[in-house]
């Protein structure tokens, strides 16, 4: 990723999970059906988020390099996130 104020989270749907077909695309090229369970994630999703969302009002400096760009959103940071490239995931 290029250097940016934005942070960024790679989440991958744990085995079990319930599909979703705002984040998810299904490895096996069929549509993503609700209700159906992840059985093994292959690529994690990548969502982004504004830089506010994990360090205040004004992050400075330390967001540019390295580690701070990565974070573990929770379920209710990962709402408010912009979505770049969806999981591809296998479904049983």
């Amino acid at each position: 990723m290029p250097l940016t104020e934005h942070c960024y989270e790679l989440y991958a749907p744990a085995a079990g999970a319930q599909s979703n077909a705002e984040t998810m695309v299904n490895g096996s090229g069929e549509e993503v059906e609700v209700g159906r369970t992840v059985q093994l994630c292959i690529m994690p999703a990548v969502i982004e988020y504004e830089a506010t969302e994990f360090y205040g009002t004004a992050p400075g400096i330390k967001i540019l390099f390295g580690e701070h760009n990565f974070v573990q959103a929770t379920e209710e940071q990962r709402a408010k996130g912009r979505l770049v490239t969806p999981a591809v995931v296998i479904l049983s």
